[in-house]
């Protein structure tokens, strides 16, 4: 199965312009991840990974 991963920093940005994206890959048959901060469930993502980020 092909995968994909979409990462962002926070959430929100997935959300506010990555679904249509992750939507049309889960429709192709890829396995989609997403890497980001935050804690918002995510529409169609197989995996979902949390990080933080500290400098």
């Amino acid at each position: 199965m092909k995968k994909v991963l979409f990462s962002a920093t926070v959430d929100e940005h997935i959300l506010s312009f990555h679904i249509p994206y992750i939507k049309w890959f889960k429709e192709q048959g890829y396995e989609v991840h997403v890497a980001s901060k935050g804690k918002f469930k995510i529409p169609y993502v197989d995996n979902m990974v949390t990080y933080v980020i500290t400098i």
